[in-house]
């Protein structure tokens, strides 16, 4: 990490971090904290060792009713975060600032193969992408990956080279620099 202008540098920081300490806080130069206590998100994080009983999973119709009726997050709204606590069906791995878009078109579709998810659902209005503003990633047995399968498949399967690649114009998404 010599250059820090090289393309896609933070990925490979945060593995390499996950890699080597199992959990860390990663904040963007972006982010600022207008108070010293954040344990509304680490609760979010830390509720699946204490929550037993969890609500039964709303169906997919439903939840597609209720993101229709909610309005785009804008700040904190602790009625959202107390219901997120209560279902505690958040991942540990926390992007917080909703960037507009969804993410299915800023997503190269290889990257499916290694982060399993439901296509179907990525093309509704609900699935938004959130910019990696502040991170919380801590390991735990629910995650289908360990650490070290994500911090040397991830890099491999993209070919990403840690400093003189050049962009490759002619893959899908037209991002994704290669050897």
């Amino acid at each position: 990490m010599r250059t820090l202008r090289d393309y896609r540098w933070k990925p490979i920081v945060i593995a390499e971090a996950l890699r080597d300490f199992g959990a860390i806080w990663y904040l963007d130069s972006s982010v600022f904290f207008t108070k010293a206590n954040v344990s509304h998100v680490c609760d979010l994080v830390t509720c699946h060792r204490n929550v037993t009983d969890r609500p039964p999973m709303l169906p997919s119709a439903a939840r597609d009713l209720r993101e229709a009726n909610e309005k785009h997050e804008d700040g904190w709204n602790r009625d959202i975060w107390a219901r997120n606590l209560k279902e505690c069906r958040k991942g540990q791995y926390l992007l917080h600032g909703y960037s507009g878009h969804g993410i299915l078109s800023v997503t190269h579709p290889n990257v499916y193969t290694y982060f399993p998810t439901n296509p179907s659902q990525l093309k509704k209005q609900k699935a938004k992408i959130f910019d990696q503003s502040i991170i919380n990633l801590v390991l735990a047995n629910q995650f289908w990956y360990d650490r070290r399968y994500y911090v040397s498949e991830i890099v491999d399967f993209f070919r990403i080279e840690r400093g003189g690649s050049q962009l490759n114009y002619d893959d899908q998404l037209g991002c994704i620099r290669v050897l």
